[in-house]
């Protein structure tokens, strides 16, 4: 059952009449309200309705066993994003897609959609050639920032949406209390509500086996930088998963991902420069680096593996190689055609961001926590 008291506690912290509030009733957060929400809350519940349906007419799904899965994380921007396109370019690999998260999470729905691509090719893509075309329109301008596409794996995070206990809903409520133990779930979250949230989204990850890989054949995977908080409620709930930890130093993480978020937040509000949310950002993220280091260390050495940033970037095969073997895949042919091309696209790569690094940086007095993190290797190293 989704969290309707989160939900409608969500709902009571919508507007905030305060001048610098990013919930302050502004002319854009208005039109947000008005034009923007009503269509989202017609996608939540077309899809918790269809979802329900699921346990009707598909039952079995539910005795599905994810025996073989592999999750990757950290805290954002620290490469998941092409780590997740690097593997899924591998046929050993299954994972949601952007359209399946928004328009198909349940069984009946992929049947449909399913369906409808086949005729869709039969009959040229039409639908396909106007949908890039609307895509193109609707996120084009995020495309700076995260590659985004309705026929590309995405991370799965959304689904948690039609649960209401997605991190997501941070950024449209930045500022409610209620969603505050979210961004710390294995720790601020009690356990029996912890359970609830894995099992849903367990039961998705059901779903899309049930569909799109009734063998179990293919290993399920998944990136999510939420996942940095979860770990440890990931690991019992897929007690054979691999989880692959992207770590990037503090440095670069944390400005880029404050830019990042100030970005997302002027998607729904007015923002206007806020010392205290920049520094709010950056104790959300060194609160996932402590956090996902602690969930790490209690883990079988033989279930994870961390991935340093530089290392990836400076010799993507290797490390897919050393990874293959982690995931108990041959690393033989490692990488195949579409991998490599893919590798040899990022090495021409020049990022157009400029960040100011000086914004919520760490300083001289956190050498210390970097210490305890194990990062000290990254101090000065932009």
């Amino acid at each position: 059952m989704p969290d309707f008291i989160l939900f409608f506690r969500l709902i009571l912290s919508t507007f905030i009449l305060k001048k610098k509030s990013l919930h302050y009733p502004s002319r854009k957060r208005i039109l947000v309200i008005l034009f923007v929400s009503p269509i989202l809350l017609v996608i939540i519940f077309t899809n918790q309705l269809f979802l329900l349906l699921d346990n009707l007419f598909f039952f079995p799904f539910r005795w599905i066993k994810i025996e073989k899965s592999t999750f990757i994380t950290g805290v954002p921007r620290s490469g998941t994003t092409y780590m997740y396109e690097l593997l899924s370019l591998d046929n050993h690999f299954t994972s949601f897609k952007l359209w399946e998260i928004i328009f198909a999470p349940s069984i009946i729905q992929k049947l449909i959609a399913v369906l409808v691509i086949k005729i869709d090719y039969v009959i040229g893509r039409p639908l396909y050639k106007f949908s890039k075309r609307i895509e193109q329109k609707a996120i084009g301008d995020f495309q700076h920032i995260h590659p985004l596409s309705l026929s590309m794996p995405e991370e799965d995070e959304p689904l948690m949406i039609y649960d209401f206990s997605s991190l997501y809903l941070y950024y449209f409520f930045p500022e409610a209390k209620a969603i505050k133990p979210y961004l710390f779930f294995d720790e601020a979250l009690p356990a029996k509500k912890r359970k609830r949230i894995m099992n849903f989204y367990y039961r998705c990850v059901q779903r899309h086996q049930f569909v799109f890989n009734p063998k179990g054949d293919k290993i399920f995977l998944s990136k999510n930088p939420a996942f940095v908080s979860k770990i440890s409620s990931l690991n019992q709930r897929f007690p054979n998963c691999k989880i692959i930890y992207m770590l990037r130093s503090p440095m670069q993480t944390i400005p880029s991902t404050i830019s990042l978020n100030e970005h997302i937040f002027s998607l729904f509000s007015k923002v206007e420069p806020d010392a205290d949310r920049v520094e709010e950002s950056r104790e959300i993220i060194i609160k996932w680096y402590k956090m996902s280091q602690k969930a790490l260390l209690n883990l079988t050495p033989s279930s994870h593996k961390t991935v340093l940033f530089k290392n990836f970037i400076a010799d993507p095969t290797k490390v897919l190689k050393n990874l293959y073997i982690l995931i108990k895949l041959s690393p033989a042919s490692t990488p195949n055609k579409n991998q490599q091309a893919l590798i040899e696209e990022k090495r021409s790569y020049t990022s157009k961001h400029n960040y100011d690094y000086k914004k919520g940086i760490l300083n001289i007095e956190e050498d210390e926590l970097l210490k305890e993190l194990g990062l000290f290797e990254f101090k000065g190293k932009i």
